[in-house]
Parts: structure tokens; C-alpha cells; sequence
């Protein structure tokens, strides 16, 4: 996944979000991985 993620910061995303199937979201950003979006946005999946 983590090269999955330099591609669409190579590409010009300035973010990317991961979410793993067990609901957790990782956010990435050029300078590796982020405590949270720097968009002000926090993702929480609801669990079934």
C-alpha cells in the first residue's frame, strides 16, 4: 500500500487517505504519514 500511496503523491495529491478494511483511516501526505487530515477532516466508519 505504501507504494500505492507515493504514486498519487507523485502524481500531485496533497493527501491520501487509506481506509483498512478493519475501519481504521491513515492519512498520508508528502512528508510521510499524518496524525490527521490537514483538511480539518476526521473519517469514522461506523462499525456494521
Amino acid at each position: 500500500m505504501a507504494e500505492k500511496v507515493q504514486l498519487y503523491l507523485q502524481a500531485g495529491a496533497e493527501e491520501v487517505w487509506v481506509v483498512w478494511e478493519h475501519g481504521v483511516v491513515d492519512y498520508y501526505g508528502k512528508t510521510g504519514k499524518l496524525e490527521q487530515s490537514g483538511y480539518g477532516i476526521k473519517v469514522k466508519i461506523p462499525k456494521p
